[in-house]
């Protein structure tokens, strides 16, 4: 029963020194705020776009029959 034990607390001090030595904080989502641009993308049919920074999320939007879309651009 003593062996165990010791296992148990040998495994439980692994994953604690495990924890504390190699695993980075977790990042902050709300970090780094910088501009942002929402952008109406007007035309559909064509096959490309031009817009300015870096796309980080998109969405259409289908209302009585007519379909809007946008893009959030990072700066």
């Amino acid at each position: 029963m003593k062996k165990l034990y010791a296992l148990c607390l040998v495994t439980l001090l692994a994953v604690l020194v495990d924890v504390v030595l190699f695993h980075s904080t977790t990042a902050n989502a709300q970090q780094n705020t910088g501009n942002y641009q929402v952008v109406r993308v007007v035309n559909l049919n064509g096959t490309s776009f031009p817009l300015t920074g870096t796309v980080v999320g998109f969405s259409c939007v289908d209302n009585q029959n007519a379909v809007y879309c946008y893009a959030v651009t990072k700066q």
